[in-house]
Protein backbone atom coordinates (compact mmCIF):
# COMPACT_ATOMS: atom_id res chain seq x y z
CA UNK A 1 0.00 0.00 0.00
CA UNK A 2 2.73 2.18 0.87
CA UNK A 3 4.70 1.76 -2.59
CA UNK A 4 1.17 2.30 -4.32
CA UNK A 5 0.57 5.73 -2.62
CA UNK A 6 4.11 6.84 -3.01
CA UNK A 7 3.87 5.94 -6.71
CA UNK A 8 0.80 8.11 -7.29
CA UNK A 9 2.90 10.96 -5.42
CA UNK A 10 0.54 10.95 -2.38
CA UNK A 11 3.34 12.23 -0.40
CA UNK A 12 5.42 10.79 2.71
CA UNK A 13 3.08 12.06 5.56
CA UNK A 14 -0.20 10.59 3.74
CA UNK A 15 1.39 7.52 3.53
CA UNK A 16 2.58 7.10 7.10
CA UNK A 17 -0.31 8.38 8.20
CA UNK A 18 -2.05 5.70 6.39
CA UNK A 19 0.30 2.92 7.70
CA UNK A 20 -0.05 4.03 11.18
CA UNK A 21 -3.87 3.40 10.65
CA UNK A 22 -3.11 0.05 9.71
CA UNK A 23 -0.35 -0.93 12.15
CA UNK A 24 -2.09 0.78 15.43
CA UNK A 25 -5.62 -0.55 15.75
CA UNK A 26 -3.76 -4.14 15.81
CA UNK A 27 -2.05 -3.64 19.46
CA UNK A 28 -5.45 -4.01 21.16
CA UNK A 29 -6.60 -7.08 19.25
CA UNK A 30 -3.34 -8.71 20.18
CA UNK A 31 -3.43 -7.60 23.77
CA UNK A 32 -6.16 -9.56 23.96
CA UNK A 33 -4.33 -12.66 22.72
CA UNK A 34 -1.58 -12.09 24.98
CA UNK A 35 -3.68 -11.22 27.93
CA UNK A 36 -5.90 -15.06 27.11
CA UNK A 37 -9.51 -13.06 26.55
CA UNK A 38 -9.57 -14.57 23.24
CA UNK A 39 -7.87 -17.24 21.19
CA UNK A 40 -7.71 -15.51 18.12
CA UNK A 41 -6.40 -11.53 16.83
CA UNK A 42 -9.87 -11.18 15.73
CA UNK A 43 -9.34 -10.40 12.14
CA UNK A 44 -13.05 -9.73 11.25
CA UNK A 45 -13.03 -6.46 14.29
CA UNK A 46 -9.70 -5.37 12.96
CA UNK A 47 -10.37 -5.22 9.38
CA UNK A 48 -14.02 -3.34 10.05
CA UNK A 49 -11.51 -0.70 12.34
CA UNK A 50 -8.67 -0.26 10.30
CA UNK A 51 -11.44 -0.02 7.17
CA UNK A 52 -13.60 3.14 9.27
CA UNK A 53 -9.93 4.87 10.40
CA UNK A 54 -8.80 4.89 7.16
CA UNK A 55 -12.31 6.00 5.65
CA UNK A 56 -12.45 8.86 8.49
CA UNK A 57 -8.84 10.19 7.49
CA UNK A 58 -10.26 10.10 4.07
CA UNK A 59 -13.26 11.97 4.58
CA UNK A 60 -10.80 14.28 6.68
CA UNK A 61 -8.36 14.98 4.14
CA UNK A 62 -10.96 14.83 1.33
CA UNK A 63 -9.21 17.87 -0.93
CA UNK A 64 -6.11 15.46 -0.93
CA UNK A 65 -7.56 12.20 -1.48
CA UNK A 66 -9.84 13.44 -4.34
CA UNK A 67 -9.24 12.83 -7.88
CA UNK A 68 -9.93 16.62 -8.46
Amino acid sequence: MAAWMLYRRMGWRNTSEMAALMAIPVIPFLCLVWFDVTESAQCGPYCAVTIVGMLALMLYRRREYSSG
